[in-house]
């Protein structure tokens, strides 16, 4: 009899314990980073572990060079001292960025510290555009895993994708974009697929077109805006996209630059941009 009371003793208390674990963690389902939802900010530790898990690294051709403009840059600007100091501790992406983009320094800072508060907001930058302007390396979302990498350095599209929605009215962040993406199956080769704008189209009320950037014109005429992907140029060595926002007084492309600040706030004339562009895609709410 005692030997039986003291089995159904232990088979309760094992019950009481997987109810308690179930009612604190809920059912073992894949979930999203928490929202602040004020600041949309991703919860701290999920971005913390984000962080702890590397890149992918020899992604990008001629990575040397990269590293000894890194050291050049220390030499004239303290900055960037803690950088390189660590950059083998970089993948070839964070590294480039480091080297070719000094307003996403403290992003690739935060990284090696384990301390994301240290990257900009995008908010911390002026510009005068129709489009908000979002960073891809930006806080709230540039740690989050993204495709074959961090959306700091693979973002680009969600990026862009998101500030065109959201002037058009579907308020639209970077991680959400990513998520969509991803659920849509738009990952290919640990890249965002072109495929994305036909998701698009049939998930929001937008009609999206093929266009070059003369037939643009009439696309931003109309309130519309678009999304270039570039070959190699004055935005990237290998490949990116970025949110067309406009056209200037003086006939000039204002392009959002999800990578740069300085893109962005430069705008560019037919020429400069003509032998750059892959495709352009024209998206406009229906």
């Amino acid at each position: 009899m005692n030997k039986r009371k003291t089995l159904w003793l232990r088979i309760s208390l094992g019950l009481a314990i997987l109810l308690a674990l179930v009612a604190c963690h809920g059912p073992g389902k894949e979930t999203k980073p928490a929202l602040d939802k004020e600041n949309n900010l991703p919860d701290q530790e999920s971005v913390k572990q984000s962080i702890k898990n590397p890149e992918p690294a020899h992604t990008v051709p001629n990575i040397k060079a990269y590293a000894r403009q890194l050291e050049g840059l220390a030499q004239k600007d303290p900055a960037y001292a803690y950088v390189n100091e660590n950059k083998n501790f970089l993948s070839d992406k964070l590294l480039r960025l480091a080297a070719t983009r000094r307003e996403a320094l403290p992003y690739v800072e935060g990284y090696l510290k384990d301390q994301p508060d240290l990257a900009p907001l995008s908010s911390d930058f002026d510009l005068e555009s129709p489009l908000p302007l979002y960073f891809q390396w930006d806080r709230r979302w540039g740690y989050l895993p993204y495709a074959n990498g961090l959306m700091g350095t693979y973002g680009c599209a969600p990026t862009s994708i998101a500030m065109v929605l959201t002037g058009l009215g579907i308020e639209t962040f970077p991680q959400e974009m990513a998520q969509f993406i991803r659920n849509t199956g738009n990952i290919q080769d640990g890249y965002t697929s072109w495929k994305v704008f036909d998701s698009l189209e049939k998930a929001y009320p937008l009609a999206v077109r093929d266009a070059s950037l003369k037939t643009i014109q009439g696309t931003l005429s109309r309130g519309g805006f678009g999304i270039l992907s570039l070959k190699k140029g004055n935005f990237t060595t290998d490949g990116h996209m970025v949110a067309l926002a406009g056209l200037d007084g003086e006939g000039k492309y204002i392009i959002n630059d999800p990578n740069s600040y300085q893109n962005s706030r430069h705008h560019w004339t037919y020429e400069e941009l003509q032998g750059q562009v892959k495709h352009l895609w024209a998206l406009e709410k229906k």
